[in-house]
């Protein structure tokens, strides 16, 4: 088994990888992983980023309209006042909910969420 913030270097040198040689496309998307790590036993929300980079977060967004959904997402002050699994989940549709609304190219267009969530409740798996 391997810790997550392990897997998300690894999986980070592997798409760096693909950015050094002429012959390989690099990957055009981010990663957002979260897991569960049995050693620590903590969670942990990691992105791996196009060129490589891997970071670890409360909060993420990705994608197009990732600074507004990152500026809803400062604004819970994760770090300082964690929420339950139950809270983010609602925190989190209500702010896809408000981006989608606002965004132009969106007019008339349904929304569609699926959200995954760990938690104790879960058994530590997705949910």
């Amino acid at each position: 088994k391997i810790p997550p913030h392990v897997l998300a270097d690894r999986l980070g040198q592997y798409v760096h990888y693909f950015t050094l040689h002429g012959a390989l496309r690099p990957f055009g998307a981010s990663c957002v992983m979260g897991a569960y790590d049995q050693e620590e036993k903590k969670y942990g929300l990691y992105m791996v980023e196009p060129n490589g980079a891997a970071y670890s977060f409360y909060g993420v967004a990705t994608g197009k309209g990732k600074q507004a959904a990152k500026t809803e997402l400062e604004k819970l002050n994760l770090n300082k006042e964690p929420c339950t699994s139950a809270d983010a989940v609602k925190h989190i549709a209500k702010i896809l909910t408000l981006l989608h609304q606002e965004n132009k190219d969106n007019e008339g267009k349904p929304l569609e969420l699926e959200i995954s969530w760990i938690c104790e409740a879960s058994g530590q798996k997705h949910a």
